[in-house]
């Protein structure tokens, strides 16, 4: 079976994969074939994240609020197991507000993650915007109660993200960076 990768990143993310899967095969993935599924997804993610590099911009944008004392945090699917090497290529503290998969009940599109960062944080939900690039973040950010920001480095485009509700589009963490007052972050010196 083919599925275009525009479809895959679009309709086949995070634990809804199987789901997904059985719309599109027509029948019912059971709790055997899902965990098989799932088990591939995490094979295939693990031999591609060596490879993998942060996108353009992003160490400087996250050196920049740490900087500025601006919070963030980091509210992730991905398992444990999976963040050590992209939060050193990020040059991410251990230190701060990081959420995944392990910690919370569900995952996206369900609102724990970010909602159990925003605790962490020690800010309430209706005072933080999260960043996302797939439509089941920009779900995620609403059940949240939170401000969504897209980010079309995922393959999904402005409109598409603007449909699911985000807030503001950027293209980049570079195009965002140099945009945070449109948050209401004020601009550095």
């Amino acid at each position: 079976m083919f599925l275009p990768g525009a479809f895959i990143k679009d309709r086949l993310d995070g634990r809804l994969l199987a789901l997904a899967v059985g719309r599109e095969i027509t029948r019912i993935i059971h709790s055997e074939e899902a965990a098989d599924l799932d088990q591939r997804h995490s094979e295939i993610m693990k031999d591609l994240l060596p490879e993998a590099q942060p996108l353009p911009g992003a160490v400087e944008l996250l050196r920049d609020l740490r900087e500025r004392e601006i919070p963030y945090g980091i509210a992730t699917s991905s398992k444990r197991d999976d963040l050590e090497e992209p939060l050193r290529k990020l040059s991410v503290r251990r230190d701060g507000a990081i959420v995944c998969a392990d910690d919370v009940k569900d995952a996206k599109p369900e609102p724990d993650l970010f909602v159990s960062c925003s605790e962490r944080l020690g800010i309430p939900v209706a005072n933080c915007f999260a960043i996302g690039d797939a439509l089941w973040d920009m779900l995620a950010v609403q059940r949240a109660g939170m401000l969504g920001i897209g980010m079309m480095t995922g393959g999904i485009g402005r409109q598409r993200l603007v449909q699911a509700g985000a807030y503001r589009v950027y293209s980049s963490p570079v195009e965002l960076h140099h945009n945070l007052f449109e948050l209401g972050i004020e601009p550095a010196e």
